[in-house]
């Protein structure tokens, strides 16, 4: 069992895994990732392992204090005096529940992982105190990190097993043989197993009643061949024995019975036979739900955020039937994991179920659906490198769109995945695209297009695969395609083309297709002008989290925001555009923020400056925003707000709002503010709209 249990809101994951790390290395045995194990479903799991380790760390932050599971281990932790409460942001300690306020609280509020960090020496000072000093070896970080894998690994095998329908005894007895006594839920194992066989044998009695009861009625009982067994009547017993002698008709069915036995066995062991057997009993509706959901599993319609296709009307359905209609293959498991991710985070618990127990029957969707999960941190923490791991299982099982989504996370990585070489990666990419998957297509376009691993750069062969998926409806090839018809490189310059591209994939949700589609409404390519249109879509995609629209919007860009390699040569390309408001607002943010540049407040200005002096609305805030934030010039930030509100743009809206309401840069006047805080909203400006739920909030309770 674990020295150390560390309990977190699973936002937070990436501290977790900081301190799990730096806790290994020095020797601690951890359990971190309950992740795999939440809910109502793994009471007794996350129980166990609370009461068997020496010490609770349990990591308040303003998330974690409102979270009802956190607060639940820590209170168990408390009163078994085992809690280590820590705080890794800016919490209050007053906001901490109320029995822990008088603890000593360690500090990890801006800790990176340095070990000679104060909050962190301190906490190994108390580690120590609570559990003695560590029983394991020191590691290295990728010892430790190999060892924390294991442990997750092991909940992933735990939570296939405890978390399906019916879990028997012998899985059980599986995971002890595999794990031992030392493993994470050994005495569970063995409670469960207990209880088990203890139902079997009160089944095994029910049956032996049940035949006492028809004896003793005088019905006829068919009865098995043990002599020893005392239900079946002393009559029938002699009357069996009479009958064993062996005659003509006895042996003809005797040799009748070991040919049907030896031609079992060959149908049994024949995997082609027992398949076709297995259909020919298979319901035709079966079979046709079965077709619909696999084909709809490798749809080129990708939902953006969780690269599973968009359901359609019948999907789940079908789904469901195929699971359960064709229970000998695993895949229709994973299949079905795939439509509960789709279906929300209502589902979550139930897509994890499936996949995990998918994973262990070698079901190439159910790897498929881990590695989706992780890539895009949808029901479990994200975590690209594990994502690659179960990408790279499925398409070692032959699943053609798991290779391409193991080839273009690399490529958004800038680096194979640990473990594997250039050559390995290449062998994914061409797999993909020669089984005619779309994302392999996009994939194969991606490495001509910016001449990856050595080749050579060739835009037209890269249009060429791009216009193939783009056919096939995959928003990821429309984007693509459309980003070479926008800037004329492989193809014909063709602005109508490249606009009506971008439409087509933002009408699918694509946050980067609505950011391209703003940059064109904002120097009129393929449509006029409209930059008030422009800043609509920049704050949509935004909200999505697309990075460069956050830039060229001038929000601040936080950890869950995905910062691959091809965004930020797009972010670079953008900025070395000479003579283009969009470049030199995206140059200004380089400069200001110290992103791709050394920070130059003074370059950054102007920037900002030059593409203000083309009377671009969003330059003109931007510029505003310099000034108020950078320079606290309040004065001359309204005024050049005020010009960006002029020309109706949301966000120098919003700004005018909030200075006139806080007094900055003139007089306060609740009443104006209000009233351009409702312009910005009517854009659907976010932060606008939630100042104006609160007004109205205060005024209803006043």
């Amino acid at each position: 069992m674990p020295d150390i249990f560390i309990s977190y809101k699973k936002e937070e994951r990436e501290v977790a895994s900081r301190l799990a790390t730096r806790l290994t290395e020095a020797g601690y045995d951890v359990w971190w990732d309950a992740a795999l194990l939440a809910g109502e479903r793994f009471e007794d799991e996350i129980s166990s392992v609370l009461t068997a380790c020496k010490a609770v760390i349990i990591l308040w932050s303003r998330k974690s204090a409102d979270s009802d599971w956190v607060k639940a281990e820590a209170e168990t932790a408390r009163q078994q005096k085992k809690a280590l409460p820590t705080v890794i942001d800016d919490l209050p300690i007053d906001n901490l529940p109320l029995l822990f306020r008088g603890l000593h609280v360690a500090s990890l509020a801006d800790w990176d992982g340095n070990g000679e960090h104060p909050g962190f020496k301190g906490l190994m000072k108390s580690v120590g105190d609570r559990v003695g000093a560590a029983q394991g070896p020191a590691l290295s970080i990728p010892q430790a990190e190999a060892k924390l894998a294991q442990s997750v690994g092991e909940a992933e095998i735990w939570s296939a097993i405890a978390g399906s329908r019916e879990p028997s005894a012998e899985e059980y007895r599986a995971y002890l043989m595999r794990y031992g006594a030392n493993g994470r839920f050994a005495e569970l194992a063995r409670i469960r197993i207990a209880r088990l066989e203890k139902e079997e044998a009160a089944q095994a009695e029910a049956a032996r009643a049940n035949v006492r009861a028809l004896v003793a009625s005088g019905r006829p009982v068919v009865a098995d061949d043990d002599e020893g067994d005392d239900d079946v009547p002393v009559v029938a017993r002699r009357r069996r024995k009479r009958g064993r002698a062996f005659g003509p008709g006895t042996l003809v069915g005797l040799a009748a019975l070991v040919l049907i036995l030896a031609v079992g066995v060959f149908v049994f062991r024949d995997p082609t036979i027992m398949s076709r057997l297995t259909g020919m009993m298979v319901p035709q509706e079966v079979k046709d739900a079965a077709a619909r959901c696999s084909t709809w599993s490798t749809s080129a319609k990708l939902d953006w955020s969780t690269s599973v296709p968009k359901l359609g009307p019948t999907t789940l359905a079908d789904c469901d039937k195929a699971k359960t209609g064709l229970s000998s293959e695993p895949d229709y498991t994973g299949m079905l994991a795939l439509a509960r991710i789709e279906q929300g985070s209502s589902h979550a618990d139930e897509a994890i179920s499936l996949a995990n127990a998918g994973v262990a029957s070698k079901s190439p969707s159910a790897n498929y659906a881990m590695g989706a999960m992780y890539e895009h941190g949808v029901n479990l923490p994200r975590d690209v490198k594990r994502a690659a791991v179960y990408y790279r299982a499925a398409a070692d099982l032959g699943l053609a769109r798991a290779a391409a989504k193991l080839c273009l996370l690399s490529l958004d990585e800038g680096s194979p995945p640990d473990g594997m070489t250039a050559e390995d990666l290449r062998h994914y990419c061409d797999t993909a695209n020669d089984a005619g998957d779309v994302l392999g297509r996009v994939a194969q376009g991606y490495i001509l297009e910016a001449g990856f691993d050595g080749h050579t750069v060739d835009y037209a062969g890269a249009a060429e695969l791009y216009r193939q998926a783009a056919d096939q409806g995959s928003p990821d090839a429309q984007l693509a395609l459309g980003a070479l018809f926008q800037r004329g490189v492989g193809v014909d310059r063709d602005w109508s083309r490249a606009l009506s591209l971008f439409s087509a994939a933002a009408d699918a949700g694509y946050p980067e297709a609505l950011r391209r589609l703003a940059i064109m409404y904002e120097l009129g390519q393929g449509a006029p002008a409209d930059v008030n249109h422009a800043a609509q879509l920049y704050e949509t995609a935004s909200i999505k989290g697309d990075l460069p629209a956050l830039f060229l919007a001038d929000y601040g860009v936080g950890d869950s925001v995905s910062i691959t390699n091809r965004l930020t040569n797009e972010m670079e390309r953008l900025a070395g555009e000479p003579n283009n408001p969009v470049g030199e607002r995206m140059l200004g943010q380089l400069y200001e923020r110290g992103y791709m540049r050394n920070t130059d407040f003074t370059q950054a200005q102007q920037q900002y400056e030059l593409c203000a002096n083309q009377n671009n609305a969003m330059c003109q805030y931007m510029l505003g925003y310099f000034y108020y934030y950078r320079q606290g010039e309040n004065t001359k930030a309204l005024e050049l707000f005020q010009a960006s509100a002029d020309q109706g743009n949301l966000y120098g809206q919003y700004w005018v709002a909030y200075m006139t309401e806080y007094g900055y840069g003139t007089t306060a006047d609740l009443n104006k503010a209000l009233s351009y805080y409702r312009l910005a909203a009517n854009q659907g400006h976010l932060s606008a709209i939630n100042r104006l739920a609160t007004e109205n909030h205060n005024t209803n309770k006043s």
